[in-house]
């Protein structure tokens, strides 16, 4: 049991806060295990929810349900409920609540196979994130609690799967998101040490690891389907989960802007951005990427999807060496799109990476023709959260200063909806994808 501190009743009670940090906990009462669930009670000692305990970690209970959650029935219903049942029945209610969002919003489709299943937080599971890879459903985790009840949330999909008509047979791949574990307080001895379960630690370098996978490694590759796009996908070898599948309507709305424009895709992956481009009537694409797999995938995929390699230019190197190339030059492009990884995995190091941000943005910029668009993105949560005068737009502020271009917003975005936000958590907000009008 862990008893709040005074003051702290109203963040978790009546906001909804599902993130307990340690400054708000008076006392913990027993000796609860990592990753063990533990009764929550406010400073009265009235228990009001349930949650995943980690002494390792700032996040010291994340809240799986409280007395305040509700179901459509009568409050003390609900809450006696979500409070008293097992914790499978409690897993198993969350994940058939997330897939029963995504098919309100008809995920899957015939046009799309691939899409974020769970959200963390944003599907009341902090810590667990589970995508959808055509066949393949990979498991992301980023909490002890994961590691801690692996098994079980296994046995939950599998039973999810088996039972929904709505999925073909799916197969299971676990993989850890190594820098978030070790700030959870997790390693590879955390569990092991606390006689709590056994975990096999298959390292990819330099990508995140699986924790344990089903697939066999001749089973690994996979295409996929997004807006009717085909992609071939590695879920057990890519980045993250295999896809990136946050920038779904963003590569739509590319591909309804791209007829008779030229196009350039920086940071541009496995072409998610390119393909959309060349499909919508882009006249030329050009597509960089400091990485030559990344470019041959990008290559596999035009082919994959009958398009036409002479339409796409395909540049290996820095995207900044790059850009500052086609700028001497003379090169100008009427969309240019950049995507760069996270640059600012943390509020400490936020202040490097705007001046990294602005200095992308700056020579982007200056490759746009006037009137031209500018798709300008970032995946750090701590750009995206920041506020004024700090942030992503007060960024784009001086980088068209010093860039000489007059700059309006015509959109600006996040994630797609498959990648739900808690209203009382709004640090699950991570991505922006700004739309640029240039002159």
């Amino acid at each position: 049991v862990l008893l709040l501190s005074p003051g702290k009743n109203r963040l978790f009670q009546d906001v909804g806060n599902p993130i307990i940090y340690g400054g708000a906990v008076e006392y913990v009462d027993g000796n609860p295990l990592p990753g063990e669930e533990v009764w929550v009670k406010d400073s009265e000692g009235n228990i009001f929810g349930r949650g995943f305990f980690n002494p390792f970690s700032q996040y010291r209970v994340r809240l799986m349900a409280t007395c305040g959650a509700t179901d459509g029935s009568s409050p003390l219903k609900d809450s006696n409920s979500l409070l008293s049942i097992s914790l499978k029945d409690l897993i198993t209610k969350r994940i058939v609540e997330a897939i029963a969002l995504r098919n309100s919003m008809q995920l899957p489709s015939t046009m799309t196979s691939v899409y974020r299943l769970v959200n963390g937080e944003g599907d009341r599971l902090g810590g667990l994130m589970i995508d959808v890879i055509g066949n393949i459903v990979v498991v992301q985790s980023s909490a002890l609690w994961v590691e801690y009840h692996s098994e079980l949330i296994g046995s939950i999909l599998e039973e999810q799967f088996n039972q929904n008509n709505s999925f073909p047979k799916k197969k299971i791949i676990w993989r850890k998101s190594e820098s978030r574990l070790k700030q959870d307080g997790y390693t590879d001895q955390t569990l092991s040490e606390n006689a709590v379960i056994e975990t096999i630690n298959e390292s990819i370098e330099p990508l995140e690891s699986p924790i344990h996978s089903n697939v066999s490694d001749d089973d690994d590759d996979v295409v996929v389907l997004e807006n009717g796009v085909s992609y071939l996908c590695s879920p057990a070898n890519d980045q993250k989960t295999g896809f990136y599948c946050d920038q779904r309507d963003t590569r739509m709305m590319i591909r309804a802007l791209s007829s008779g424009r030229t196009v350039l895709d920086t940071y541009c992956y496995t072409g998610g951005f390119s393909l959309n481009a060349i499909i919508g009537g882009a006249t030329q694409v050009t597509a960089v990427d400091s990485s030559q797999k990344a470019l041959d995938a990008l290559s596999a995929n035009i082919a994959l999807n009958t398009l036409n390699p002479d339409q796409v230019e395909l540049l290996q190197g820095d995207a900044m060496a790059v850009m500052t190339s086609l700028h001497q030059q003379n090169r100008t492009f009427d969309i240019v799109i950049c995507d760069p990884p996270k640059l600012a995995p943390s509020r400490a190091m936020l202040a490097k990476a705007t001046n990294k941000y602005k200095k992308i943005n700056t020579i982007a910029m200056k490759l746009v023709k006037p009137g031209g668009l500018l798709l300008s993105c970032t995946c750090s949560a701590a750009m995206t959260q920041a506020l004024p005068p700090a942030g992503f737009e007060a960024m784009l502020v001086s980088a068209a200063k010093a860039a000489q271009r007059e700059v309006s917003v015509l959109r600006s975005v996040g994630a797609g909806p498959d990648h739900p936000v808690l209203l009382s958590y709004p640090e699950g907000r991570y991505l922006t994808a700004a739309l640029l009008f240039v002159t």
